[in-house]
């Protein structure tokens, strides 16, 4: 159970900072090759967003001194490498994914960190019920796992962005379940489609989310409010180009769901 309250942590501290926008910092204000490059591909906007929501958590946990400035001394260290990636795309994903893989792990590992810390001092404490909405989904991605006879891998965490999506002025979940991982069971939440995507909305108390098969889902702001777009099978656009791709486009204007699939070139 420990591993799932570890994903209601992580999710809880990104709450108020949502990846509302096409990157982690103000793409009009893009001046160098990287960034430029980062604004104008979805998919390393989706990476830079993913990045700027693990680093601000990793940067609220509690570290020693040596640790604090090793960590500052990292996040240099990859604006530097991107610097020299300049508008190499290949070269920025690779990048991109290798900053959050270790990004993830660190939080989960300071996490885990100041949990045994906080037991130790208050005589080994019981930890607080996580939030409810992302307890309950949570739960169900344990129940699945199990059902086909599968054991949840420690560690493993799903990935949570946070927004007000139905413009009612509270806080929605987007959870995608790439980086989940079922002992026994490698489909539990992943296939030839992709992986389980879930959207829960306050203004349904968070129950029946919904549920989309893909991945990459990225959150922008458009004229309709917050927009939700998840890549999916070429087949939902009855596509034959393969120098394109479908998406699947989510908005919710004064709250009532718009749905639809538009084509896109292939990154």
């Amino acid at each position: 159970m420990r591993n799932w309250f570890l994903c209601s942590l992580i999710a809880i501290a990104l709450t108020g900072v949502a990846t509302a926008s096409a990157a982690s910092f103000d793409c009009r204000q893009a001046k160098n090759p990287d960034e430029k490059a980062v604004c104008a591909n979805a998919t390393l906007s989706a990476q830079d967003s993913e990045m700027g929501g693990l680093w601000y958590v990793y940067r609220q946990l509690p570290m020693g001194m040596g640790s604090s400035d090793a960590r500052n001394d990292d996040a240099q260290q990859f604006l530097a490498d991107r610097k020299a990636c300049g508008a190499n795309v290949t070269c920025l994903a690779k990048l991109y994914t290798a900053r959050n893989k270790a990004l993830r792990a660190h939080v989960v590992t300071a996490i885990q960190q100041t949990i045994s810390e906080q037991n130790n001092a208050q005589g080994s404490a019981p930890a607080p019920t996580p939030a409810a909405p992302l307890n309950r989904l949570f739960e169900g991605y344990s129940k699945q796992c199990r059902d086909l006879g599968g054991k949840p891998v420690a560690g493993s965490v799903p990935d949570v962005l946070t927004a007000d999506f139905d413009g009612d002025g509270q806080t929605d979940y987007l959870v995608n379940t790439a980086d989940l991982q079922c002992d026994g069971a490698a489909t539990a939440y992943c296939g030839n489609n992709g992986c389980q995507v879930d959207i829960a909305l306050s203004r349904q108390s968070y129950h029946s989310p919904l549920s989309l098969q893909g991945g990459q889902p990225t959150i922008t702001l458009g004229a309709d409010g917050t927009q939700v777009a998840v890549w999916v099978d070429r087949s939902q656009c009855n596509l034959q180009d393969r120098s394109k791709t479908c998406w699947t486009a989510l908005s919710w204007p004064k709250g009532k769901l718009v749905k639809a699939n538009v084509v896109r070139p292939q990154p």
